[in-house]
């Protein structure tokens, strides 16, 4: 898989005055489809699974469970084929668990 996108924090999470990574879901090596929850969020508003949204592997995680992530921060790398990368679309999604 010789493509990789960096998994950023939603748009719809960004707002958000607390991000916390609460627990990962998936480890490096484990496979993504689209709508794949990667990780527990925490935010000021309630817990939230951060989606993929696109196919691959998970490369790299860029945050350790219980820090606080940035709201522009990337949380983590997916390696792909090319035609799995989410072109135009966001890289990532969240859905409201909590």
């Amino acid at each position: 898989m010789p493509f990789t996108y960096s998994v950023p924090v939603p748009e719809g999470l960004a707002s958000s005055e607390q991000l916390l990574l609460k627990k990962w879901l998936r480890d490096p090596g484990d496979f993504v489809d689209i709508g794949s929850a990667l990780a527990l969020v925490q935010t000021n508003h309630g817990v939230f699974e951060l989606c993929a949204n696109g196919k691959g592997m998970m490369h790299l995680q860029n945050a350790v469970e219980g820090a606080e992530i940035s709201e522009r921060g990337r949380v983590c790398v997916i390696a792909a084929d090319g035609e799995d990368i989410p072109y135009g679309r966001p890289y990532s999604t969240s859905r409201r668990i909590e």
